[in-house]
């Protein structure tokens, strides 16, 4: 897994991101990464964890889609998410939710806050 605290590691930010998957974005013409998906057991938690490190302010909300499908099926699902931008990069917390194990299978047992 790759935690975020291995990106707040490398001299820049911005470019530790932009490395991710960079040799198979090339291969493939894939853009480059704008938006940083990070799966936390708790979006106020980490939310307030990362603006005390200058990422932030977060829009936090709840609720459940008008549509998710997953593996070929639509199921109901509720959730949690956080929305911010740190360096251009647009930062999005994911909470587990209810009704699917679709973020919950990332989650880490120490809760570190990884990379999605």
């Amino acid at each position: 897994m790759l935690y975020l605290n291995d990106l707040f590691k490398a001299d820049n930010f911005r470019d530790a991101v932009s490395g991710i998957a960079g040799g198979f974005r090339d291969k493939h013409g894939l853009p480059k990464i704008h938006q940083l998906g990070l799966v936390v057991t708790n979006v106020e938690t980490a939310a307030e964890e990362l603006e005390k490190q200058g990422i932030g302010p977060f829009f936090i909300a709840s609720g459940s889609p008008i549509l998710w499908r997953e593996r070929e099926r639509e199921i109901t699902f509720s959730g949690k998410l956080g929305m911010a931008y740190h360096q251009g990069l647009e930062i999005e917390l994911l909470e587990p939710g209810d009704g699917s194990d679709f973020y919950r299978r990332r989650l880490d047992p120490d809760g570190k806050i990884v990379i999605h």
